[in-house]
């Protein structure tokens, strides 16, 4: 599941080592984390397990893509979408297994891979000021309606002027 959302976002991988938490603060068994300290994905894990829930349960009942809860599990940041979205997945996720999400937030890395279709397009980059002035050309709409008001004043004098 993972190597499918892998390939949408090829992107490079530039997660930051996952955060830990004291191990006393979490209730179930450790595996690859030194005695003193737990991951976020553990943390995860590990509650959800002590709750007898499925990754597909989870996901029924937050309404979030199973393999975007995997990839929060796994640590596995490259494969979720923007940061933002990411936070509010770990926050919903916290707060269904019965977690403290400003816990399991401040164990999530701050500079989160940016999917690579999120840079903005050339032209929609900010660009520094310019020394100069820019040259403003009128748009074509501007110029139309400037070209009939004075078709209609001209019409408006001929009218007046010739008649009078």
């Amino acid at each position: 599941m993972l190597d499918r959302l892998r390939r949408r976002h090829k992107g490079e991988h530039r997660a930051a080592p996952p955060g830990r938490l004291p191990a006393g603060r979490l209730p179930a068994a450790r595996e690859a984390a030194p005695p003193d300290e737990v991951g976020l994905g553990e943390l995860l894990r590990a509650a959800r397990r002590q709750r007898a829930l499925t990754i597909a349960e989870i996901a029924n009942d937050t309404r979030i893509n199973a393999d975007y809860l995997e990839a929060l599990e796994q640590e596995h940041y490259d494969v979720l979408p923007a940061p933002v979205y990411a936070r509010g997945f770990l926050r919903a996720y916290a707060k269904h297994l019965e977690l403290d999400p400003e816990t399991a937030l401040s164990l999530l890395p701050r500079d989160l891979p940016r999917p690579p279709e999120l840079e903005p397009f050339a032209g929609l980059r900010r660009r520094p000021p310019s020394t100069f002035p820019a040259l403003r050309v009128p748009s074509l709409r501007l110029i139309a309606i400037a070209a009939l008001v004075a078709v209609a004043l001209l019409l408006a004098f001929w009218r007046f002027a010739g008649g009078v």
